[in-house]
């Protein structure tokens, strides 16, 4: 599981060869399956049924509007928007980008092919809370039916953004940073062109936040 306060994901999504079925999402889930949770088949994308979750998800199936749409709670729905002038179905591999601040999610489609892009913004809220958790596992879900596809996933990356803050406190600064982001340390070097780093070790938690006291 990732932290999931704010963070930047991307990925290459491509129907191969163009006007399959049905499609994929980009999940955040906390389902007790954990990373095995599988939704249903067809127009479910993969993601039907999985629960707590959230998702956009990119819809290739021209009965129900190629385009995109956000889900929650394992539910999927028609009709999807379009995304013009980028089209997901087209069999050109798309760039995808998503971005959370902690409260609005910003998907960007870009394709280099046909060098079009499109943005658009979802007001989700607190991520966290709705996924009962600071951490959710990150992925993909997808699904054909009656009509066949290959959709395929590649380049993907995804960078937790954490806040750090660091006050004075007589001769020491106190560096804080959330408890829930799980596997980063802090650093410290005397040469920023040095290329040597020194993990400071001394961290507890007060609250939710990692502290180390640094002189």
């Amino acid at each position: 599981p990732m932290y999931i306060h704010a963070f930047r994901a991307s990925f290459t999504y491509q129907d191969i060869g163009g006007g399959g079925a049905d499609g994929i999402t980009f999940c955040l889930q906390n389902s007790s399956a954990g990373a095995s949770a599988l939704g249903g088949g067809g127009g479910l994308l993969g993601y039907s049924g999985i629960t707590p979750s959230a998702a956009v998800a990119l819809n290739i199936y021209a009965n129900n509007i190629v385009g995109y749409k956000y889900v929650t709670g394992g539910i999927v729905g028609t009709p999807y928007t379009p995304s013009t002038p980028v089209n997901v179905a087209s069999g050109d591999a798309i760039n995808v980008n998503v971005n959370y601040d902690g409260n609005t999610l910003t998907m960007i489609l870009t394709d280099p092919t046909a060098a079009t892009s499109y943005t658009t913004n979802f007001s989700v809220g607190q991520l966290w809370t709705l996924l009962g958790a600071d951490s959710a596992y990150v992925g993909f879900t997808g699904a054909d039916g009656g009509t066949a596809s290959t959709q395929q996933i590649s380049n993907f990356s995804f960078t937790p953004l954490a806040a750090m803050s660091a006050r004075p406190a007589g001769n020491t600064v106190v560096i804080s940073w959330p408890a829930g982001i799980g596997g980063y340390v802090l650093q410290t070097t005397t040469n920023l062109t040095s290329g040597t780093w020194t993990t400071v070790t001394g961290a507890t938690i007060v609250g939710s936040q990692y502290q180390v006291v640094v002189s």
